[in-house]
């Protein structure tokens, strides 16, 4: 017996080969948006490690040799036979400060190119400051762990860096505590001691060489947070509240006009599950 073919296979037909190709033009426009929005992110995510990085550099050791040049300009300015070494003394401060801050920058860097949470990069740059000396210091969280942006953790790191530094040179602490709370829209950083506290409105500023305080209230600003310094004879508490901005999810990023594309796709899809069969 003879079998005839009367028709080829329905994905032979002319009509179905346009839509595959559609199909296929559809998948390489979406493929060549993903990439381009690869791209975007990454160059993004580069330019602000770049700013944060100047902001640091800034914000650190240009504001201390910008200090140090004015001490010693001030110190040149004086009469040979004037012994007062007031402005020396005061540059060689300044100096020291901006050694200790540039170090406390690179250790900083340095652990934010890592994946770890905001607790555990807390302790990698805290626990060196306390290492060989007689104090304790201690961590607890609360709550679901949330990521930052690295801008925000940056400033994190730094305040409590600083926080941490003024309660061993100039509070003298024991202990130390570091507490996270993590809330829905909110990261509550508090760093408590037991030194022996401070007159917090009568603090010496940048004026006087001291750019702590000034420094942390800076970094809070400049990521639209809380910060809070209670001081008192029993030690010293510092409150940083961290908005924690809604993140929308990433489908929500496409464009609309994406979802349009996928109806051929689904079209197409549908007619190629029913069952056709061939006519022989």
């Amino acid at each position: 017996m003879l079998v005839a073919i009367v028709t080829g296979p329905p994905w032979w037909d002319k009509r179905q080969l346009v839509e595959i190709a559609f199909v296929l033009m559809i998948l390489v426009v979406i493929a060549v948006f993903i990439y381009l929005r690869a791209e975007h992110w990454r160059m993004s995510a580069v330019l602000e490690e770049r700013s944060r990085m100047a902001r640091e550099i800034h914000d650190t050791l240009a504001q201390g040799f910008a200090g140090i040049a004015l001490q010693l300009e001030s110190a040149l300015r004086r009469p040979e036979s004037d012994g007062e070494t007031a402005p020396v003394a005061m540059a060689l401060h300044m100096a020291r400060q901006s050694r200790r801050e540039a170090h406390r920058s690179i250790a900083a860097l340095r652990t934010l190119h890592t994946d770890q949470s905001l607790e555990n990069m807390l302790r990698k740059v805290l626990q060196p400051q306390v290492a060989g000396t007689n104090r304790e210091l201690s961590f607890s969280s609360l709550g679901t762990p949330q990521r930052l942006s690295g801008e925000s953790e940056g400033q994190v790191l730094r305040i409590a860096q600083e926080v941490v530094a003024n309660a061993i040179q100039h509070a003298t602490a024991k202990r130390i505590t570091v507490h996270l709370l993590f809330e829905n829209q909110r990261l509550l950083v508090e760093i408590e001691d037991d030194g022996r506290g401070f007159n917090v409105s009568a603090a010496p500023g940048f004026e006087e060489g001291h750019f702590g305080l000034t420094g942390m209230r800076e970094r809070a600003a400049s990521m639209k947070a809380d910060l809070t310094i209670l001081s008192g004879s029993h030690g010293t508490k510092v409150s940083l509240a961290v908005p924690i901005p809604r993140r929308r999810p990433l489908w929500k990023s496409v464009p609309p006009w994406t979802h349009r594309l996928g109806s051929p796709l689904r079209s197409w899809l549908s007619r190629s599950h029913r069952s056709e069969g061939y006519r022989l």
